[in-house]
């Protein structure tokens, strides 16, 4: 099938129906039970020492990744921006060789 031909029987479906979406009901009841199973996984690391400290060790990693994250996309920026003067500079050298072959500039 072309492109043209599944897009023409996409459009002529059905939109989806009402319920196909989950309503805010639906949507609250979600995250409330998200909630309590949060709760009750939180009550279960801190019940054990070495369930909590494994956690607590977890969560420092986890911050500590997204610092060095943050980090690595800086210096990557950094990167991009000196790669683009130097190929400025290079075309720069490059323009000022070929008028000194010219005879245009004198060195």
């Amino acid at each position: 099938m072309t492109a043209n031909v599944q897009w023409e029987k996409f459009k002529k479906e059905d939109p989806p129906s009402e319920g196909a979406f989950p309503d805010e009901d639906e949507i609250k009841a979600s995250e409330l039970a998200f909630e309590a199973d949060m709760e009750l996984l939180y009550t279960l690391l801190e019940s054990d020492e070495r369930l909590r400290v494994s956690y607590e060790e977890i969560k420092r990693l986890n911050h500590r990744n997204a610092q060095l994250t943050i980090s690595m996309h800086g210096l990557m920026n950094d990167k991009n921006f000196c790669i683009k003067q130097i190929k400025q500079l290079q075309r720069e050298i490059d323009r000022f060789k070929k008028m000194q072959r010219m005879n245009l500039v004198k060195p």
